[in-house]
């Protein structure tokens, strides 16, 4: 297995060229040497921009490890459309790289590729500080590129699934590098797409979760009435994963997230509540409201309530 670290401030490309690339070739592309396997390398950088670009598929196990340390508004993209294993360590977490996705960085991190035999890379690493965007493109797409970090509160490590037409100006990144005299340019207004279609990307999620998040609340809403109207009958997972069509782990997720408790805890707290209300009617018998809301018997009520109340119905009624 070929084994190539890079640390912070070690040219990517002189390394790469180096230790995977031809003797001869022109510069800024790198070729894969016929030695290791196929493919093409290439970077381009200026003030406060490092794009990568890797479409290569080598002969033999590979692992690139690569140490990152950001400054303050600077962040990093990177786009996998190839299913090579990409795992990032971040704050003693993992995160595994998966194909057709962007990982989106803004902190120090390590990130460990480790590609196999006949495998085939597609990557492209972009890292950027804002005031790139100032200098080429001005201070009002800045604001909004921090506007967006801020308001849609992206973690400092996330991922997000690659949409199509992202996927396609990737693919075309992918292809046949400009001449020379041209490669400044297109790959300047390359970054500046990606970095725009990035945000889209972020937003169009935001969306699609905040309607995820309606529909899941419609539902645990729909699911809470259903307890209620039946609150003397044996209410199970089992049976509400029936009536409502999800699986009980789905069912458990959904009251955890939005209720705080597992099903069976919010129906015997809903019991409970619904008995204390009964209880301040002296004239309804215990054993009556113990048979109501569906406890085995009065010993059981008494029993679960105290549990859960600190008293037993009969002193809870007296105080």
């Amino acid at each position: 297995m070929i084994k190539l670290v890079f640390n912070p401030g070690e040219d990517w490309f002189t390394q790469m060229k180096q230790c995977f690339g031809e003797k001869k070739q022109a510069p800024p592309f790198g070729i894969i040497s016929p030695k290791i396997g196929t493919g093409t390398f290439y970077q381009f950088q200026e003030q406060h921009l490092d794009l990568r670009v890797m479409d290569c598929c080598f002969d033999r196990e590979i692992m690139l490890v690569e140490k990152k340390s950001l400054r303050p508004k600077e962040f990093c993209l990177i786009f996998q459309l190839s299913p090579a294993k990409y795992l990032f360590t971040h704050d003693h977490e993992d995160f595994k790289k998966i194909e057709g996705s962007v990982l989106f960085f803004s902190s120090q991190a390590e990130a460990y590729m480790h590609v196999e035999d006949q495998q085939a890379i597609r990557l492209c690493y972009l890292q950027f500080h804002v005031d790139w965007i100032t200098e080429n493109f001005g201070t009002v797409l800045e604001k909004k590129v921090l506007d967006d970090l801020f308001h849609l509160n992206i973690p400092s490590v996330h991922y997000f699934p690659l949409k199509s037409e992202l996927n396609n100006l990737l693919i075309n990144i992918f292809g046949q590098p400009p001449r020379a005299e041209y490669f400044k340019p297109y790959l300047k207004g390359q970054a500046l797409i990606l970095i725009s279609k990035f945000f889209e990307l972020v937003q169009q999620n935001a969306l699609e979760d905040l309607k995820i998040e309606n529909s899941d609340k419609a539902r645990i809403e729909s699911i809470t009435q259903y307890i209620a109207r039946h609150l003397g009958e044996k209410i199970t997972i089992e049976r509400l994963s029936m009536e409502f069509g999800f699986s009980k782990s789905v069912l458990q997720k959904l009251f955890q997230n939005y209720l705080g408790e597992s099903v069976y805890d919010y129906f015997l707290n809903l019991k409970i509540r619904e008995a204390r209300k009964l209880l301040s009617y002296p004239e309804i018998p215990i054993s009556e409201i113990s048979d109501q809301l569906g406890f085995n018997s009065p010993s059981h009520f008494s029993k679960i309530f105290k549990k859960k109340t600190g008293l037993s119905p009969m002193k809870f009624r007296q105080h």
